[in-house]
C-alpha cells in the first residue's frame, strides 16, 4: 500500500505535463495516443481492485466492452473489420484507466492537473493556428481543432473561479469565459476561408449558462432539458431537411440523413466503426444526389453526430443503452456542479454536432470519458477510499 501511494504521488507530479503533452499533440501525431494509452494502463494496473468494485464504472466500461465483443465476433465471422474491433477495444482500456485515475487522486488534484494541461494546450494551439493562418506553417491541424480543444481551459478555469465565493473570482471567471467565447466566435464566423469550429461557439454558450447557474437547482433542470432538446433536435434533423439549419451547421444534415438511411439497413448490429474509405463505399448512394457529394467523396466524412454514429456503428440497442447511460449520468448531478459536470454538459453540444465517443484515443474522447465516469459521489472521494 505504501509503495502504491508513493507511485501515485510521483504520478501526480508528472500528470499536468503528461496531460499537456497528450492534449497538445492529439490529432496530429501519435504522441497523444501513446501517452493516453500509457496513462490508462498505468493507473489501471495500480488501481484495478477499486475499479472492479465501482458499479457505475462497471456499467460504463461494460457497455463499451459489449460493443467490443460484438465487433470481435463480427471480425471472427468475417463480417467486421479489425479497425472496428481495435477502436472499440481501445475504448475499454482507456475508460478503465480513467476510472482508476479518478480513485487514485483527489478531485481537486485531478482538476488542477487538467487545468494546467488544457491551459498549456490552449496557448500551444493559439500560436500554431496563428502560424497556420499566416501560412508560416501548413495546415497540420484540422481547422476545427482550436475551437474544439482550446475551449476547455476556459471552461475548467471559469467553473472553479466562479465557485470561489468572492466577487473578484466571479468577475475573473466571466472575463475568461467571455473572452474565449469572442475568440471562438471570431474563429468560426469571421475568419474568411479559414473557418474554425462553429460547434465550439454553441458549446461555449452552454458552458457559460451552466456555470452561471452551477450553484442553483436550475442547473439540474436545465441539464435534463438540454439532453432532451438535443435528442429531439437530432431526430428531427435526421428526418426533416431544414435548409437554414443545414447552412448553419455546414451541411451536416446531408450527412445525418445519409448515415441514418444506411444504418436502417442493419438496425440491430450496425456497420461497426468505419474509415473514411469505408464511409465513401457504404454511404455514397445516399449522398450522390446532394450538393455536398463532391466534398463527401473527397474526404469520406462520418455522420458528425455521436448518437447517429452509435446507431450506425452498433445498432438501435446500443443507441438506447448509450442514451440510458447519459440519462443516468445527468441524474447523478448535484449542485454545485463540478468541473466535470459543466464539461459534460458542454460536450452534449459537441456530441450532437460531431461524432465522438467516451474513451477515445484523442483528447476529446479521453476527456469525455473522464466526465462521464466522474459522478459527484466518486469524484469527491480521495485516494484513501
Amino acid at each position: 500500500m505504501k509503495t502504491r501511494d508513493s507511485l501515485f504521488a510521483t504520478s501526480l507530479r508528472f500528470l499536468p505535463f503528461l496531460f499537456a503533452l497528450a492534449f497538445s499533440f492529439s490529432g496530429y501525431t501519435n504522441i497523444g495516443i501513446v501517452v493516453i494509452l500509457l496513462l490508462s494502463f498505468w493507473y489501471f494496473i495500480l488501481n484495478w481492485q477499486i475499479v472492479i468494485r465501482d458499479r457505475w464504472a462497471l456499467c460504463v466500461i461494460g457497455f463499451f466492452l459489449a460493443i467490443a465483443a460484438k465487433d470481435g465476433i463480427m471480425l471472427a465471422l468475417g463480417k467486421g473489420s479489425f479497425e472496428a474491433f481495435a477502436k472499440s477495444g481501445s475504448r475499454v482500456v482507456v475508460l478503465a484507466g480513467c476510472s482508476a485515475m479518478l480513485y487514485a487522486h483527489s478531485r481537486e488534484d485531478i482538476e488542477r492537473a487538467l487545468s494546467v494541461g488544457f491551459s498549456v494546450t490552449f496557448f500551444y494551439l493559439f500560436i500554431i493556428f496563428i502560424f497556420m493562418r499566416f501560412k508560416i506553417l501548413p495546415m497540420i491541424y484540422n481547422a476545427n481543432t482550436f475551437g474544439m480543444v482550446g475551449i476547455w481551459a476556459a471552461i475548467l478555469t471559469g467553473t472553479n473561479k466562479w465557485q470561489n465565493k468572492t466577487k473578484n473570482s466571479k468577475l475573473q471567471a466571466l472575463a475568461i469565459l467571455i473572452s474565449m467565447f469572442i475568440l471562438v466566435l471570431q474563429d468560426a464566423f469571421f475568419s474568411g476561408s479559414f473557418e474554425g469550429s462553429r460547434t465550439a461557439v454553441f458549446a461555449m454558450i452552454a458552458a457559460l449558462c451552466f456555470i452561471l447557474l452551477s450553484e442553483t437547482k436550475y442547473a439540474i433542470i436545465l441539464a435534463r432539458l438540454e439532453l432532451a432538446v438535443v435528442l429531439v433536435f437530432i431526430f428531427i434533423g435526421s428526418m426533416v431537411f431544414i435548409p437554414q439549419f443545414n447552412d448553419l451547421l455546414a451541411n451536416r444534415q446531408y450527412l445525418w440523413q445519409a448515415f441514418l438511411r444506411k444504418g436502417l439497413e442493419q438496425p440491430l448490429l450496425g456497420w461497426g466503426f468505419t474509415t473514411e474509405a469505408a464511409n465513401i463505399h457504404l454511404v455514397s448512394s445516399y449522398m450522390i444526389d446532394t450538393p455536398f457529394y463532391d466534398s463527401f467523396a473527397k474526404t469520406g466524412l462520418g455522420p458528425h453526430n455521436s448518437f447517429l454514429a452509435m446507431f450506425f456503428e452498433n445498432g438501435v440497442i446500443a443507441l438506447a443503452g448509450y442514451i440510458t447511460l447519459l440519462i443516468a449520468r445527468i441524474r447523478a448531478i448535484r449542485v454545485p456542479l463540478t468541473m466535470f459536470d459543466v464539461s459534460l454538459l458542454a460536450y452534449f453540444i459537441f456530441m450532437s454536432l460531431d461524432a465522438m465517443a467516451p474513451g477515445g484515443l484523442t483528447v476529446l474522447g479521453y476527456f469525455l470519458g473522464l466526465c462521464i465516469l466522474a459522478v459527484p459521489e466518486k469524484a469527491q472521494k480521495n485516494k484513501d477510499t
